[in-house]
């Protein structure tokens, strides 16, 4: 059976049309929804989107591309959301690292190691304070000053030597010790105001303690 179709406005149309052809037309946009159409025996043109064999084909196509409108809309907003959320994290870390350096007195980058300083035995007693960790029995001892002392005491003692002696420096003479122990001296010295701690490491001659800044 043959159809008839031509364009909207136009007098011109296309003949020997069957209803496949159109709908192929209509779905690779070929015929537009307001294109009309005279199937076999009839009279009168109708557009494609009022015509009974058209009409659901239509529908369907507009509903598609209708969707397909709003997916192209869409914009996905969570990778923006994402990268905002880092940048946010990076600059109040950033800030709040700025203000710590303000407030707070911190260290300033070390300098080049040019390895450990001799400083003499008279001037370390002069200038530091001196703790010493041993084993002794097969346990670890502590001297501060030459006075042994108990660990839960290491700071109190120490606390006591600062405002006494008015020094801001301690030097660690520990040999043979596990690191626990070298630990507890600095919290101890940090607690109890002390500026700065050195380490006496060994020496091949006398006269002069090889100090290594920490």
């Amino acid at each position: 059976m043959s159809w008839k179709v031509r364009h909207q406005g136009e007098t011109k149309f296309t003949g020997d049309q069957t209803v496949t052809q159109i709908a192929e037309g209509l779905r690779d946009g070929v015929w537009d929804s307001e294109d009309e159409v005279q199937g076999p025996g009839e009279k009168k043109w109708q557009t494609l989107s009022d015509h009974p064999v058209f009409e659901e084909l239509v529908a369907a196509i507009d509903e598609s591309e209708e969707e397909h409108e709003v997916e192209d809309q869409h914009i996905d907003m969570n990778p923006l959301i994402d990268v905002c959320l880092v940048l946010l994290v990076f600059f109040i870390l950033a800030t709040t690292m700025s203000v710590m350096e303000k407030v707070l007195n911190m260290p300033e980058g070390k300098k080049e190691n040019k390895g450990p300083v001799t400083v003499s035995e008279a001037d370390v007693r002069k200038q530091m304070i001196v703790v010493e960790a041993m084993k002794v029995d097969g346990r670890t001892v502590f001297l501060v000053e030459k006075k042994e002392t108990p660990p839960a005491n290491l700071r109190n003692e120490l606390r006591d030597l600062v405002q006494k002696e008015r020094k801001k420096k301690l030097v660690i003479d520990a040999q043979g010790v596990e690191w626990a122990a070298i630990i507890a001296i600095i919290d101890a010295a940090t607690g109890a105001g002390i500026e700065y701690v050195n380490f006496k490491v060994p020496a091949p001659t006398g006269g002069a303690m090889p100090v290594r800044p920490s």
